[in-house]
């Protein structure tokens, strides 16, 4: 059954992470680089488009009414769009209202988007984000890498392994402090091309203060 709907589009934003699928038997491969397109709407929703976590390949969309920020925006301004939703056959189609031109099409094997009817704003991350925690023990670097990882992100530590992986493909890098002689620079070396290392630092406030 084909569900149609007319909405107004503010923004767009693509994100990449790690990802580890989970395959038929229940186990998780070593992570992969994906990526989801998110479109946002006037009325708050969102619209997610992204690779199933089976492992399948197929395209699959979702939609949500989470508050979302976006990196691009139509070049003209909001866009009035016309959504086709077609969801037994695993289509989608979202058409610019005055000109019939497609925003987005997507079937279960393939996505067609048209990233130049954006532009980018200020917010825009061409790379991947990596975030390396570091700071002295107990102040929880591990406890809110363990809350990220509930929300899907890759997490790794450090101290879990007595020498680095040749590249370490996550979205959190955990920096422990079991191994004195581990500089942010040995951490970075390992990083895949093509992503952008984010260095957070946990100390106490007082301790910034001071520095100040």
């Amino acid at each position: 059954m084909v569900e149609l709907k007319m909405k107004t589009l503010v923004g767009m934003t693509i994100e990449k992470w790690a990802q580890s699928p989970v395959t038929s038997e229940m186990v998780r491969p070593y992570p992969v680089e994906k990526e989801e397109v998110i479109l946002v709407f006037l009325d708050g929703s969102n619209l997610t488009v992204k690779e199933a976590e089976d492992g399948s390949g197929q395209i699959v969309w979702e939609w949500s009414d989470t508050k979302r920020p976006f990196s691009c925006r139509p070049k003209d301004g909001p866009m009035k769009v016309k959504i086709s939703e077609d969801v037994d056959s695993g289509r989608l189609e979202i058409l610019a209202s005055g000109t019939g031109e497609t925003v987005l099409l997507v079937s279960r094997e393939e996505v067609d988007f048209c990233e130049e009817m954006f532009e980018k704003t200020p917010r825009i991350m061409e790379k991947r984000p990596v975030w390396i925690f570091a700071g002295g023990s107990g102040f929880g670097k591990s406890t809110l890498g363990r809350f990220l990882e509930l929300q899907g992100k890759i997490i790794y530590e450090t101290d879990s392994d007595q020498r680095l992986p040749n590249i370490i493909m996550a979205d959190v890098i955990v920096a422990g402090n079991r191994n004195r002689s581990l500089s942010i620079d040995d951490i970075c070396a390992r990083l895949p091309d093509g992503v952008e290392p984010i260095f957070v630092e946990f100390s106490l406030a007082e301790e910034y203060l001071t520095k100040k």
